[in-house]
C-alpha cells in the first residue's frame, strides 16, 4: 500500500513468492530495511539433497521453510535472493520470524533439530554489496528438551535477543529469552 499526502492509503504492489505454492505460509514473517523487504515462509517445501540424490517431492509433513529477499528497483519490488537453512531439516520452521536492522537479519528456525531434539536456532545473516550472507547459527547454549528456542529472536545495538517459548529450565513451559552480544 501507498500513502498519499491526504493520509490515505491505496494499493501497491503485491509481492508473491517466485516458485510459490500451497502451505508455504509466505508472508508468516516480515522485516522491511531500507529499499528491502524479507519475508518468511516456513511452511515452504523447499527442495533439497540427501544420501539418495536430490528430492523435489516432499510429503505435507516435511516442510522446511523459506525466506524470500525483495529489493526496491525504483521501479517496483523485485526478489533479489532466497534464503534457507543450512542442512535444512523437516519441520525446521525456519522463517518463522525474521528481523532486520543495521545490515544484520535474523531469522528464526524454532523446529530446527539441534542435539537430538528440536530445539531451535536462529541464523545471523550479514549484508553485503551483493545480498545477505549466512554468518552464524546461533543455538541454545544450555537447551532443555523442546524448548522452541528462536521462536522469536530480535536484535538491537548489538545485542540479540532469542526467545524459548517452551524452555523448562523455571518450570514447565515457562518460557526463556537468552540475550546474546552480537560480533563478539
Amino acid at each position: 500500500f501507498t500513502r498519499n499526502a491526504q493520509g490515505e492509503w491505496s494499493t501497491g504492489t503485491e509481492l508473491i513468492a517466485e516458485g510459490g505454492g500451497e502451505l508455504q505460509r509466505f508472508g508468516a514473517a516480515v522485516a522491511l530495511g531500507p529499499a528491502t523487504i524479507v519475508i518468511g515462509g516456513p511452511g515452504s517445501y523447499a527442495p533439497f539433497s540427501d544420501a539418495t540424490g536430490p528430492q523435489s517431492t516432499l510429503t505435507p509433513e516435511a516442510p522446511r521453510g523459506l525466506a524470500w529477499v525483495f529489493c526496491d528497483t525504483g521501479e517496483g519490488w523485485s526478489q533479489t535472493q532466497l534464503l534457507r537453512a543450512p542442512g535444512g531439516d523437516r519441520g525446521d520452521l525456519f522463517g518463522q520470524r525474521i528481523h532486520q536492522a543495521d545490515g544484520l537479519l535474523s531469522v528464526s528456525s524454532g523446529g530446527r533439530p539441534t542435539g537430538g531434539d528440536r530445539q531451535g536456532a536462529t541464523f545471523l545473516y550479514e549484508e553485503s554489496g551483493s545480498g545477505w550472507f549466512l554468518t552464524q547459527e546461533v543455538t541454545d547454549p544450555s537447551p532443555t528438551p523442546g524448548p522452541l528456542f528462536g521462536a522469536v529472536a530480535t536484535h538491537e545495538d548489538g545485542k540479540l535477543f532469542v526467545s524459548g517459548v517452551f524452555d523448562a529450565r523455571a518450570g514447565i513451559d515457562a518460557g526463556c529469552v537468552q540475550v546474546f552480544h552480537v560480533g563478539s
